[in-house]
Parts: structure tokens; sequence; C-alpha cells
């Protein structure tokens, strides 16, 4: 077999469709469509995207420019001691097996960047890729560790459990028994641990909250590394597509204290949804105690068939307070991290707000 000759390239307007066939075949398990979609989220929607300025990603080609590999690039503004600074996250690290010698290629035109690279991945190898070989900073972060799981409507829990295991016959009986337990200890405790409170309120969000700017300033002041919530990044995360996660607004006494945001899908004939934002200016077990329970009703009222509902612990308080829900801690070996590099800077990274929001995960619901 004759040796293949690759070239890495740009990826530019004409490739979106041979990238989107290669992307449907070895990657994600969505469509060509749906990747045309997360195309016009991620490059044509995203207000930070400038094509004169900022690269899409990167291709392995051939001679006959077949695709081979390819490594997205998503622009971002953070927000780093106060200042605004540009952002890249590599998203969809991809390679066919013909082409594996020349996959760091990919990355080494993503570093070459001028600005804050970032990447969230659960995989070990790019894990070690990222800090041994591209000297990244890991941001070591426990709430990424553990997912808190609740099974809602068991029918549909049972549904989900079937096609998910498919032939593993005892994990499917004990997922069964499980589920059931922790229905019913979720349904004692719901009587023990509810504490009455009037003054939270949470609504479902169909546009920006008007007062979304004078929250967002509140939350930056407190950290050091944090993406805004400001009305821009909301109108595009969340309102600039059909496919956008829920978003639900936190009140207290009518002010804006919270925002809190899932990815949602249909999977083996039941919906689920997975905490994607959960940035709230009041994290007291009070508060948290109201939104676990209220949450819960605003999503059973939107869909009936919810199998399950994934949260994560972002502290102490709010661990407890799943916990006493019944929340089943679920720790998974691949989790994903957070990594960091910016040579050019001598800023210091410390205070972050960083939720499954941050990264690329905005931008890939649940199938």
């Amino acid at each position: 077999m004759d040796k293949i000759n690759f070239k890495i390239k740009s990826v530019d307007q004409y490739d979106l469709d041979s990238l989107a066939e290669f992307l449907s075949i070895n990657h994600g398990g969505l469509t060509k469509k749906q990747w045309f979609e997360k195309f016009e989220l991620i490059w044509n929607l995203n207000p930070y995207f400038d094509e004169k300025k900022v690269e899409r990603g990167w291709i392995i080609i051939d001679n006959k420019k077949d695709i081979y590999g390819f490594l997205g690039n998503i622009p971002f503004v953070y927000l780093i001691d106060g200042s605004p600074e540009q952002i890249y996250c590599g998203t969809t690290w991809i390679v066919s097996k013909e082409a594996r010698g020349e996959s760091l290629k990919l990355y080494v035109q993503f570093n070459n960047q001028n600005g804050w690279l970032i990447n969230t991945t659960g995989t070990a190898d790019v894990n070690k890729i990222l800090s041994e070989i591209f000297h990244y900073t890991k941001i070591d972060l426990s709430s990424f560790e553990a997912n808190y799981i609740l099974p809602v409507n068991l029918l549909f829990s049972f549904k989900f459990i079937f096609g998910y295991y498919k032939n593993n016959f005892l994990k499917k009986i004990f997922s069964i028994l499980g589920a059931v337990i922790i229905k019913v200890i979720t349904l004692i405790n719901y009587f023990i641990f509810k504490k009455k409170i009037g003054k939270i309120s949470i609504n479902h969000c169909s546009k920006p909250p008007n007062d979304i700017d004078e929250f967002n300033n509140k939350l930056i002041s407190k950290y050091n590394f944090v993406i805004p919530r400001n009305k821009k990044n909301i109108e595009w995360l969340y309102f600039s597509s059909n496919k956008s996660p829920i978003l639900f607004e936190v009140r207290e006494n009518k002010s804006l204290i919270g925002l809190i945001s899932f990815l949602h899908g249909t999977q083996y004939g039941s919906t689920r949804f997975d905490l994607l934002d959960f940035s709230i200016l009041d994290t007291s077990p009070a508060v948290l105690n109201k939104i676990i329970i209220e949450i819960q009703k605003l999503l059973k009222q939107m869909k009936k068939d919810i199998s399950f509902i994934t949260f994560k612990s972002y502290d102490n308080n709010m661990k407890n307070e799943l916990m006493k829900f019944g929340f089943y801690k679920f720790k998974s070996k691949n989790y994903s991290n957070f990594y960091i590099r910016n040579f050019n800077s001598d800023k210091k990274i410390s205070n972050v707000h960083l939720t499954s929001m941050d990264g690329d995960r905005s931008f890939f619901n649940i199938n």
C-alpha cells in the first residue's frame, strides 16, 4: 500500500460539508445535519468568532483533500482579574487510524494561537498529552469527579436501564433494584428534609432575564477566573438555537441570585436532564434545598418521560443537600478535567468559577 501524504490545513467554509460527513462517520453518533447545526452554533452564531481573525479549527487531509483528522477551535472571552481575555477551547480531537502519526500536529496549530488555551477532557491519553507534552496546567476540581443521579419516573428509568445495559442481565437487575431503593429514599427524605422557604422562586427562562447584567456583575466580582453570564453570552448559549440547553433563573425577593441550566435529550425511549451551569450567589443549605425540590417539579412539568436527573456538587453544602434527597453519588474514572495554558501571560489562575458549562459541553446536548 502506497504511503499517504498528509498535510494540515485550516478549516474554511468550503470544508464544512466534508467535515460534517467525516465526523458523522467517526465521532459522537451525530448525523451530518446535526454536525452542521453544531458548526452554526459554535462559529456562525458565536459573537466572538471572526473568520478573518479566528480559525474554525484544523484538519488533516491527503492529496485528494479527503479528511483524516480534525481539531475544532471555539473562541470565548473570560474575565481574569476582572479584565476580558481571549480564550480558545479545543474540541472534538478525532483522527483516523491511518493518520495517527499526524495527530499532534493539529494541537501544535491550536497552541500557536495568541491567547489562553483551554481543554476539557475525560480521556486519560489526552490528559497525558496536554500535561506532559504541551505543558498545560490542570485545574483540580473535585466537583467534576462525580455525578449525583436521581431516578424520576421509574418506568422510564427502567426503559433507560434496559437500553443502556442491553445484554448485561446482572447490571440490569442491580440497576433496577438500585433505582427503586433510591426512589423510596427520595420520597421519605422529601418529607423529612423539605424546608419551607417563601422568598425563593425558580422560573424557566424564555429569554435572558432583564436584570442579567446586574446579576453578572455580582457573580464576576467573586472570582479571579470566570466566563461572564452577561446578556451577550446568555443569548448565544441559550437562545440562539432550538437545540440549546434549558435555562432557569433563581430569585430571592424578586432579585436575581442565580442561573441553572440543563442539557437534555432522549435516550432509550426516555428523557435525561444533566446539570450544565450552576451559578448561585447564595449557596446556603436552605436555598439549595429549595432549588433541588423546585427544579425537579419544573422539569417534570416539562417532560413526563424523565428517566434520570443528574447534578454535580460544587461545594459541601450542595453535596449534603443532594445526598439528603436521595441522589446517588456515581464517581467516574473518566470525569472531565480542565486544562489551561498561556505562556505569554503572567496572570495567575486561582479563585475560579467553573461548571460543566465551561469548555465545549454546552454545544453537545444529550443525543
